[in-house]
């Protein structure tokens, strides 16, 4: 197999300046339903638009992607000319530019970060939860459809990431390079990048966390597939909840098929036939081209394209949807399959993007925006008879923000000025109000957890904004709920008597609160990457601050007992835990690889073995002599004394765990999800929680009063 080359191209960035504006972080909770989900929303721009010449006198002016964060502000991707050159731009929740990224709202690359002479095509931006993004698309060669694959990550201010390929952009060149289009980004902030090459079978390559060809992927990071044996291509891609990545192939009979692969890039077995579903119309129309793939939430797969009735005919733009092994979805329109309507020029649906309520609502490239209910029909209450035009504009990236407004991104018809609409949507649905599970064997099901009974010392819930909420007998202090923070709240932790508590932001500022005393901050430091986790000393009397590339910074009697900041990391650092002595600390990445320093001792990791979700939280148990890891999907892991008294990964949950902390006995343990549901597990008492509570920021951490 020819190799495919791994260029390290550096950035060149636009100066922007260096003054740094604090911006306050604009919450939006859900308001009333939407009457008319299609109504422009008042409260962005003029009417709901937005229009803007960019930031260069390029002659291409449109936006390819959009994503939303939690608080409402919307991060954009764009070209700037036909050389290379592209921006990212981060805009508040009223829609003006957010100048506390990159210091006027935009970070510049330009065309000599990328090597090549055509226009740079962005297609994902991941947020991570401290506000960083990984960007991933293709540029192309001239004025042809053949294509590079490029990725990049930003920190939260839109610096440059130096962790990520050394702040270089990282450019996957195949020796013959052909027509390339599709990307994701896994929750382990692992990029996946279409890369095919001419007179080849499709192929695809996998980044680490670090930017660099994953070698636990395919072979040396490049997986090859072929369906008919013949010249192949790779065209859109998505990486389901499992990690499991999907993508859309066209082989050599000229027939669309949806391909599944395992997390090591082999194919699924258990996805429609061994790993492969070809996409044919019931009706025995053919399927001229595929426009999109999207992931739902349930698990189910929908594929947005243009299909053919029979030869001669109008093209049409239709939508079918398949559950999650591959069948059809029988309760999907008509048997799976929905037709939307006659699209000239061969324009089917260019991009689509799940809305609340199992909707499916999609942008055709002839300005057309549709919407279809979880049963496939047009949504009546959409539009006119679930669908509306934008006159002239058109729609290249959709995204719905956390309040369910729809963000549709593009230019207008020539290409000529950016645009954004932003309509009133649909309101997202409450959280669920599941109660938490107790303790029971694996193969029973675990009963409703009993009504709250303050007679424990109680925890705190801290939400990204710093708002506090109380449970039990955990008194409130005072929050940061209702200050401007320069960065969001990332971490926090108790004080040993109960009695307080400190918060830190992304920005290494910190907040205390009770007896917890200020004992220092990063807030004024120039980071090499955001703040992701405080540990508090056994006194009391300090703490340490910890970095996403495993810095560590010392405050009051917290000792340095050494970092990992000058290592190569596989993943991040997410988190830590101080030894009952004070003497050391460990910490823990997102593949569960551990780092002990001072006397804390290695009692095991999971950074040798594939998660299905990463790992975002660790707890040590009162000896010392062993911890406990959480993932995402609530799974945990136990090593040394910790004992396993069950997880939440079997749940289903429809948010993702976030925080866990342990019982006084080490009997038990709580996992908690970012919208405050509490799953307790062995002897750890249930306070109550927040399912069903409508936040304006979601959870970040919970805090046991009392410390072991």
């Amino acid at each position: 197999m020819s190799r495919l080359r791994l260029l390290h191209r550096s950035f060149v960035v636009a100066a922007v300046g260096a003054l740094a504006v604090a911006t306050a972080l604009i919450a939006t909770a859900p308001g009333g339903a939407a009457t008319t989900p299609s109504a422009p929303d008042p409260s962005f721009g003029t009417n709901g638009r937005i229009t803007n010449t960019g930031p260069g006198g390029g002659a291409y002016r449109a936006y390819d992607v959009v994503a939303t964060m939690p608080d409402g502000r919307q991060v954009y991707g764009a070209a700037i000319d036909l050389d290379g050159s592209f921006f990212v731009e981060r805009r508040l929740a009223d829609g003006t530019l957010d100048l506390s990224f990159s210091g006027d709202g935009r970070t510049i690359f330009d065309a000599s970060s990328i090597g090549v002479d055509g226009r740079t095509l962005l297609e994902t931006i991941h947020l991570a939860a401290d506000g960083g993004m990984t960007i991933v698309g293709h540029s192309a060669i001239g004025s042809t459809d053949n294509a590079v694959g490029v990725a990049t990550r930003l920190l939260a201010d839109g610096s440059l990431d130096p962790t990520y390929n050394g702040g270089d952009v990282v450019v996957i060149e195949p020796p013959d390079l052909m027509y390339s289009k599709g990307s994701a980004v896994d929750a382990l902030g692992r990029a996946y990048i279409v890369v095919n090459e001419e007179g080849s079978a499709c192929r695809i390559a996998r980044l680490d966390a670090g930017g660099s060809l994953d070698p636990t992927f395919g072979t040396a990071g490049i997986q090859t597939l072929s369906i008919t044996g013949g010249n192949e291509y790779c065209a859109h891609l998505r990486v389901d909840d499992d990690g499991r990545p999907l993508v859309l192939v066209y082989d050599n009979v000229e027939s669309w098929n949806l391909v599944r692969l395992l997390a090591d890039g082999s194919v699924d077995p258990t996805f429609g036939t061994l790993g492969t579903v070809e996409i044919a119309p019931l009706d025995g129309g053919t399927v001229s081209s595929v426009a999109n793939l999207l992931g739902l939430d349930d698990g189910s797969i929908v594929v947005a394209l243009v299909r053919l009735t029979n030869p001669g005919a109008n093209s049409r733009a239709a939508v079918v949807r398949y559950s999650s092994d591959g069948n059809l979805d029988a309760g999907f329109g008509t048997g799976g399959w929905t037709d939307v309507g006659v699209a000239t020029n061969g324009g089917g649906s260019q991009v689509m993007v799940e809305a609340p309520g199992s909707r499916v609502v999609a942008a055709t490239e002839l300005g057309l925006i549709y919407a279809l209910t979880a049963a496939g029909d047009l949504d009546p209450a959409f539009g006119t008879g679930g669908s509306f035009s934008i006159a002239a504009d058109v729609a290249y990236a959709l995204a719905v923000d956390s309040s369910g407004r729809i963000v549709a991104a593009g230019g207008n018809n020539d290409d000529s000025v950016f645009i954004v609409r932003r309509f009133e949507g649909w309101e997202p649905p409450p959280p669920s109000t599941t109660t938490s599970p107790t303790t029971a064997p694996p193969t029973t099901p675990a009963p409703p957890a009993p009504a709250p009974t303050p007679t424990s010392p109680g925890y705190w819930m801290v939400a990204q904004d710093g708002g506090v909420f109380s449970f039990g007998d955990a008194p409130f202090f005072g929050s940061t709920g209702n200050l401007a923070l320069n960065q969001p709240i990332v971490g926090a932790a108790p004080t040993p008597s109960g009695g307080g508590y400190w918060f830190v932001a992304a920005d290494g500022g910190v907040f205390s609160f009770g007896d917890a005393d200020f004992f220092g901050s990063a807030g004024d430091l120039a980071l090499n990457q955001p703040i992701v986790a405080m540990i508090p000393t056994t006194s009391g009397n300090g703490y340490w601050l910890l970095a996403r590339d495993g810095g560590v910074f010392s405050y009051g009697d917290a000792p340095f007992f050494g970092s990992t900041g000058n290592l190569a990391l596989n993943q991040p650092i997410i988190g830590g835990a101080a030894t009952p002595s004070g003497n050391g600390y460990w910490f823990v990445a997102a593949d569960g690889g551990i780092f002990a320093f001072g006397d804390a001792k290695f009692y095991g990791s999971t950074g040798d073995i594939t998660l299905n979700q990463p790992i975002v939280a660790m707890v040590a148990t009162p000896s010392g002599n062993g911890y406990w890891f959480v993932a995402r999907d609530g799974g945990v892991f136990n090593f040394g004394d910790a004992q396993f008294f069950g997880s939440a990964s079997d749940l289903g949950l429809t948010h993702p765990v976030v925080s866990m902390t342990g019982s006084l006995s080490a009997k038990g343990y709580r996992i908690v999800s970012d919208d405050g549901a509490v799953y307790t597990y062995g002897d750890a008492a249930y306070d109550g929680g927040l399912a069903g509570v409508p936040l304006a920021q979601p959870v970040i951490a919970a805090l046991p009063r009392v410390v072991r």
